[in-house]
């Protein structure tokens, strides 16, 4: 039989289990991932890895103290096809990177807004955590709390880390920026979230900008159909002195007129798990597609 549990920590006691998988919402996740080394797991945790710098520092100093395999779940990374389009431009056969555009126009509707109140079916406490306590005001308990500072940070932390590392990992994973510049809000809905459903950030990296930008929103009143830039709705732009690339499973390589050059499949990185697998069965950190460092500084 299956063996289910309200509380983290009787799965880190275990001595049967040997890795976890942490797909929470983000306020667990550093938690989870300490608690897991300290038991002797090797952990795979969804992105954002963490909320906060001091978060991500604490996460990588109980990794080396523990000495165990930890994979960031920036599935983009185990993308054949990513690999392949980054491989052609680090290569130069479009020039030199001269910005990238990494971008999530995916349409997020209401999450409503109604008189306070707790899910009176599940622990709440424990399903809160390391955060306050405080009731929903939204329709939904599930998948919404990305929109609640206290619990996510809305799609910048969402879909932005996948998009984000794959931008550092055209950009050769260049360390943290010297500067971010972000603006936006949460526009024309009325309802319980917090996070901005209209944003840009500029990351200022030593060779070259990276912006990524958010729409939650029709681009026009009374439509349901999203913007897009080059055709493209959800993915990243690399800008380059004779071309770009653009995609988000795999992708395409095209001149500055538009033309496409040449098409690149990917899978999105489904073989992301077996990849952590493989490193947890060789005990080799250097075979991970996406090692803990690389998710906290995306």
């Amino acid at each position: 039989s299956v063996f289910a549990t309200t509380d983290a920590r009787a799965i880190m006691d275990r001595n049967d289990i040997d890795a976890v998988v942490l797909a929470t919402s983000d306020q667990w996740h550093a938690l989870h991932t300490i608690w897991a080394l300290q038991a002797g797991k090797d952990v795979y945790v969804e992105k954002p890895v963490c909320r906060t710098i001091w978060e991500g520092q604490r996460m990588l100093a109980a990794a080396a103290r523990y000495g165990r395999i930890v994979q960031a779940g920036t599935q983009s990374r185990s993308d054949p096809g990513k690999a392949e389009a980054v491989k052609v431009i680090k290569e130069g056969r479009l020039g030199r990177i001269q910005w990238i555009h990494s971008l999530c126009y995916r349409r997020r509707e209401p999450i409503g807004l109604k008189l306070p109140w707790y899910p009176d079916w599940l622990d709440y406490d424990r399903f809160c955590g390391p955060s306050a306590m405080t009731p929903l005001a939204r329709n939904q308990l599930h998948y919404d709390w990305h929109w609640q500072w206290a619990t996510g940070g809305g799609d910048l932390a969402n879909i932005g880390v996948h998009q984000l590392d794959v931008a550092r990992w055209f950009a050769g994973d260049p360390a943290l920026p010297s500067r971010v510049m972000s603006f936006g809000g949460r526009y024309v809905v009325n309802d319980a979230g917090e996070t901005p459903n209209t944003q840009l950030a500029v990351y200022d990296f030593p060779e070259f900008p990276v912006c990524f930008e958010i729409r939650g929103l029709p681009e026009k009143p009374g439509v349901k159909a999203m913007g897009n830039a080059r055709g493209l709705r959800e993915g990243v732009i690399v800008q380059c002195e004779h071309g770009y690339y653009s995609g988000y499973f795999g992708g395409a390589l095209y001149d500055n007129d538009g033309k496409r050059l040449t098409s690149i499949p990917g899978d999105g990185g489904e073989g992301h798990m077996a990849n952590f697998l493989a490193a947890v069965r060789s005990r080799r950190a250097a075979d991970l597609a996406a090692p803990l460092e690389c998710g906290f500084i995306s």
